[in-house]
């Protein structure tokens, strides 16, 4: 297939950005249309994932050139930006107008200052891009095979220019981090994909799919080879951004300017309420015994591996009735989430949610993927991955996934006003809103008679306060994995090993702090809002006009909902 052209867009930017336009309103939506064709081009995969199949087979461009490009283009839409009147704007285009502007600062954090493509070899995993091909069923098979064939043929190509990007040296944790990705992903490609459509009656084009899957499966398995033996040997011990791009990702990303030790102190106090309420539940239920045993005791109740998955999926019904009984949210539509086996490459999840992309018209299911057990895994290891996924986690994950996390999160969003609303999201507000679903529903008596599934709920908030200090720590104190890890086991009673992969990723997901930090800005949004409505606040209608306009920064949504005096969302 062609290749969308981006350059096309950069020259738009000429002959758009001199025009003389009198309405304020008309360039701002000019410019998002622009914006986001730009935006597709440069990330097909994400374009095809939102539901825009005229990117179907279209592989990312990630020469040197190409980069450039972006960078430079997106340098040019903050000017643009900027140029544009807030006050000349209704209410929707100013949102419009701050999500375009994240948007774009979010790419330069990205490619300019983080230089990812140059330092994370996951960048290039091409696991997902197949993986919206073969799911859904927007289009007949024999024409979703061809887009499948057309892109695996590029792969190849794609893993150069992989190599060809990443840096002498780098960090070390990068690069075990992203081998079993990438050896997932070439398995996957290998066996799944190349099996994914038995339906097509057409030798020829069956011949043509698993000769590609072969050579894209070699591709990505030889780039995996290259980081373990070129790459792996000289790496080095250094990932932290440091304390400067921290305060930039914080300002460019979720729009708040505040000071890293007073960050700290607000995580730790976090820390230090869930950890009070935890004990504070074992002492009232559990006499005599410590959080720890507690704890120990929860993660014996657990579901088998045969049983896993399908009372996961009896859970998810059970919470979406809670919600219509009680009134808490809208649910904006009947087609349940499928509980569903995670894709082997992304199996580093416990479980995740993959929602039908904004823009996509055939095909509205929803996908929960839940890791089962591995078969190849010994007793113990299948034995200890069910107990961190015991009834009682399991039931809370379910809660942040689906009912009334992401799932219903995206269903709102995708109904927002305007495609920019649609396209652009904030990692606080995606994640902050899940894990506050998690607290809200305890709040409103969910499982109420359960001290267990409280307990439960707490130790991943526990989990997710200590992914906010360690992210601090790590990137701008000099903390340690081994010192990260401690930290994990002493706070959230896990076990070594999960205790070391949390840290691990916070090597390489700085963000990871903000499932916390949205979660205490809703809060205090939520807060806010019920003061400034008095007698009048309800919970449903804050939520339902929390996640009607997509899930911006907070700072966004906040603005919008109290008015533009409304002050910081954290102080």
């Amino acid at each position: 297939m062609k290749r969308m052209g981006f350059a096309v867009c950069v020259l738009a930017f000429v002959a758009v950005g001199h025009a003389r336009e009198s309405d304020a309103g008309a360039r701002l939506n000019a410019l998002g249309r622009e914006y986001l064709e730009a935006f597709w081009a440069f990330h097909p995969f994400r374009a095809v994932h939102a539901g825009l199949h005229v990117y179907d087979g279209v592989m990312p461009d990630r020469s040197e050139a190409a980069i450039d490009r972006w960078v430079e283009y997106n340098r040019q839409v903050m000017v643009r930006i900027v140029s544009i009147d807030a006050l000349e704007l209704n209410a929707d285009q100013r949102i419009d107008r701050s999500i375009l502007k994240y948007a774009a600062a979010g790419e330069l954090f990205t490619f300019a200052e983080l230089r990812e493509h140059r330092v994370k070899p996951t960048m290039y995993d091409v696991g997902w891009g197949v993986l919206s091909l073969i799911r859904r069923d927007y289009a007949p098979a024999e024409q979703r095979m061809r887009a499948v064939t057309t892109l695996l043929l590029q792969v190849p190509s794609y893993m150069r220019q992989a190599q060809a990007n990443l840096d002498d040296q780098l960090p070390s944790v990068f690069v075990r981090v992203s081998l079993k990705s990438l050896r997932g992903s070439a398995d996957f490609i290998r066996s799944d994909v190349a099996n994914a459509f038995p339906s097509v009656d057409d030798r020829a084009a069956q011949i043509r799919l698993k000769a590609a899957c072969v050579a894209a499966s070699d591709a990505v398995a030889s780039y995996a080879d290259h980081l373990e033996q070129e790459k792996l040997p000289s790496a080095h011990d250094r990932f932290a951004i440091g304390a400067d791009a921290f305060g930039k990702m914080l300002r460019l990303t979720e729009g708040l300017d505040i000071a890293l030790p007073r960050l700290r102190e607000i995580g730790e106090a976090d820390l230090k309420r869930n950890l009070a309420r935890a004990r504070e539940i074992v002492e009232r239920n559990f006499p005599g015994q410590s959080v720890a045993d507690v704890m120990a005791l929860m993660a014996r109740d657990v579901y088998t591996a045969e049983t896993l998955i399908p009372s996961i999926a009896k859970q998810a019904e059970s919470v979406r009735q809670f919600l219509i009984d009680h009134g808490i949210i809208t649910i904006p539509s009947e087609v349940r989430a499928l509980v569903t086996e995670t894709p082997k490459f992304a199996r580093w999840a416990t479980a995740m949610m993959s929602t039908p992309g904004p823009f996509e018209r055939n095909s509205t299911e929803a996908y929960y993927d839940v890791t089962p057990v591995d078969p190849n895994w010994s007793e113990q290891e299948q034995r200890e991955w069910l107990e961190s996924f015991n009834r009682h986690v399991a039931l809370n994950v379910t809660v942040h996934e689906a009912y009334p996390g992401h799932y219903v999160q995206f269903l709102h969003a995708n109904r927002a006003p305007s495609d920019i609303q649609k396209a652009f999201t904030s990692y606080a507000a995606v994640e902050g809103w899940a894990h506050y679903a998690e607290q809200m529903m305890v709040e409103e008596g969910f499982q109420a008679d359960s001290p267990l599934y409280e307990l439960g709920q707490l130790q991943d908030a526990l989990l997710r306060n200590c992914r906010f200090l360690c992210a601090i720590g790590m990137h701008t104190e000099g903390m340690t994995v081994e010192q990260a890890t401690a930290f994990f086991m002493k706070n959230v009673f896990l076990g070594e090993l999960p205790s070391r992969l949390e840290a691990e990723r916070g090597t390489f997901d700085p963000g990871y702090f903000k499932y916390t930090l949205g979660k205490l800005q809703i809060l205090k949004l939520r807060e806010d809002y019920r003061k400034a409505n008095g007698k009048t606040f309800s919970l449903r209608s804050f939520h339902d006009k929390l996640l009607s306009r997509g899930m911006p920064p907070v700072e966004v949504l906040r603005a919008y909902m109290l008015g533009p005096d409304a002050g910081p969302s954290l102080r």
